[in-house]
């Protein structure tokens, strides 16, 4: 499959009990040119001071959200829901609009979080801090139905969250160009996971080899597996069987 869009470059190594641990950039929108990263696992036991965040009002053309600064003590993410997470709806599911991507414990600043759901109009968003509960640095909150990847808890009680005043400008077009998040993970070697995929006209999502790359080129030799087709949208936690289950060390692309 060749690349139309956007791709990601990863890398996988085997570890104790056949696990395999795949690390990998974030293609921004539009982005054809693959992004290696550095491949490391670990979990962090971090506790730099209480979580918190913070979101200031702000101007947006309805794809995306500052989050102004967020302490994570064990890493996670950062959640924006609509006016629905307010009560006296209280819906904290079905209220999440976007995500940030996976954030290391320890304090952050400017956090650009991409809506899954662009907005129209003017309106109050809310930002929760989330932690990553099984430590698989994917937000699992929403395929959970709440139950994974909830949310930090203040001292005194409730969620670690913060509102604002969202005006939005020159809206752009529900949509989008195509991208992809491809994370740390863990697999026992048989699928790999997409975190996000972003395909404006639908599609699918294809792992391939390193011999992908040049000089070797190869865009059919090289297939390792691929998704079955995408609606046009945002998908998260897609899983890609591969044909060949991974056994060693190796590098892997994966192409929208």
């Amino acid at each position: 499959m060749k690349p139309t869009v956007a791709s990601v470059l990863g890398t996988v190594f085997i570890v104790a009990l056949s696990v395999a641990v795949l690390s990998a950039g974030f293609v921004a929108p539009g982005a054809a040119n693959t992004t290696s990263a550095n491949t490391t696992a670990s979990t962090s036991t971090s506790t730099v001071g209480e979580a918190n965040v913070t979101i200031a009002n702000q101007t947006t053309n309805g794809t995306t959200v500052m989050i102004r600064s967020a302490t994570l003590p064990e890493g996670g993410f950062i959640a924006i829901h609509n006016e629905s997470y307010l009560p006296p709806s209280n819906e904290s599911v079905g209220s999440t609009i976007g995500v940030s991507q996976y954030l290391s414990a320890g304090p952050h600043q400017r956090v650009e979080v991409v809506l899954d759901e662009p907005i129209a109009e003017n309106q109050t968003l809310v930002a929760t801090a989330a932690r990553d509960g099984n430590s698989n640095q994917s937000f699992d909150y929403l395929s959970s139905q709440g139950f994974i990847d909830t949310a930090y808890s203040r001292t005194a009680g409730g969620a670690v969250d913060d509102q604002a005043s969202v005006r939005v400008v020159n809206a752009t077009s529900l949509a989008r160009e195509a991208k992809i998040g491809f994370p740390n993970q863990s697999t026992t070697g048989t699928t790999v996971t997409v975190q996000s995929v972003t395909l404006p006209d639908g599609g699918f999502v294809a792992i391939h080899g390193e011999n992908y790359l040049p000089p070797n080129n190869e865009t059919q030799n090289s297939l390792r597996g691929f998704s079955g087709y995408l609606t046009p949208g945002t998908h998260r936690n897609v899983s890609v069987a591969l044909e060949q289950n991974v056994t060693e060390n190796t590098t892997l692309l994966s192409v929208s």
